[in-house]
């Protein structure tokens, strides 16, 4: 089954990369992105690393009427991002993780880089199927205007 979404997604789905963004050095200061600041890529001695998430996800926006409900964590712009495992399966195996959330809750996991912007992840779930999992379903926030922080 995860081969039929992984197919859809690299075929039929459309739009802009997504990259999994981390950090080269694991700090202990406050994460920028819990600030709202955004982070840039000074050149290959840069603080970060983009990795492409493939197959392509699926990315919608949150509907206005989850923003309300969640108005403490979301804000407009915020993005539903649908995640084959297959990446995950991937991330694990080149990480030596354990467990598959690792991948989205490591300490180096800055968020995801999408359409210019720095996605902070708030929520993650994944569907399940046949006892496997299928894809994952990451809730993400960005501010809705774009905070550049130089340096790393």
């Amino acid at each position: 089954m995860r081969m039929l979404l992984d197919a859809n997604q690299q075929f039929m789905g459309g739009g802009l990369p997504v990259y999994l963004r981390t950090k080269n050095e694991v700090d202990d200061a406050q994460s920028y992105t819990d600030l709202g600041f955004q982070a840039t890529d000074e050149g290959p001695t840069s603080g970060f690393t983009d990795t492409q998430i493939f197959p392509q996800p699926e990315v919608d926006e949150v509907s206005l009427h989850n923003i309300g409900l969640n108005q403490a964590r979301l804000q407009f712009g915020a993005r539903i991002f649908a995640i084959s495992h297959t990446f995950v399966l991937n991330q694990m195996a080149e990480n030596g993780y354990d467990d598959a959330m690792q991948v989205w809750r490591d300490p180096s996991v800055i968020g995801l880089f999408y359409d210019g912007r720095l996605f902070s992840i708030e929520s993650i779930t994944h569907e399940d199927a046949g006892g496997d999992i299928i894809w994952w379903k990451l809730i993400c926030n960005s501010t809705d205007r774009q905070v550049t922080v130089t340096g790393s």
